[in-house]
């Protein structure tokens, strides 16, 4: 019965280190076609140079004095 138990556990413990090796790769695969793509995005982007502020005209008062300043 604990030789059964191990051999089980040998057998899980396995197939979890190898599905968590091969989320690690494919994370990663992601992570570099989405370089990839941004990059190129970038380069073939009709806009040379992204605008210096996030807005054309200066924010009202009441949001540079609120504590969602932090998130603009």
């Amino acid at each position: 019965m604990l030789i059964d138990l191990e051999q089980e556990y040998t057998h899980w413990r396995h197939d979890i280190l190898t599905d968590i090796e091969v989320l690690q790769r494919v994370s990663k695969d992601a992570c570099e076609t989405l370089k990839t793509t941004l990059k190129d995005h970038n380069r073939h982007s009709l806009a040379r140079k992204f605008p210096t502020t996030l807005f054309s005209r200066s924010l009202p008062g009441t949001f540079l004095n609120s504590t969602l300043k932090a998130c603009l």
